[in-house]
């Protein structure tokens, strides 16, 4: 993983961590839901990426 692509998910993990600190509303699942769905996309991208590489 690049440094480019650390960086997000490195965000997105943060984001994921501040958000899970509160009492979450339903605004705030859904919202942890799609910070999840973005991570998990990014790491199956990032796998196919490395499968291709090798």
């Amino acid at each position: 993983m690049d440094t480019k692509n650390e960086g997000k998910v490195i965000q997105m993990a943060h984001a994921l961590a501040d958000k899970s600190l509160e009492p979450a509303s339903a605004v705030q699942r859904i919202e942890m839901l799609e910070i999840i769905e973005k991570l998990a996309a990014h790491l199956v991208t990032e796998s196919r990426l490395v499968n291709a590489a090798i």
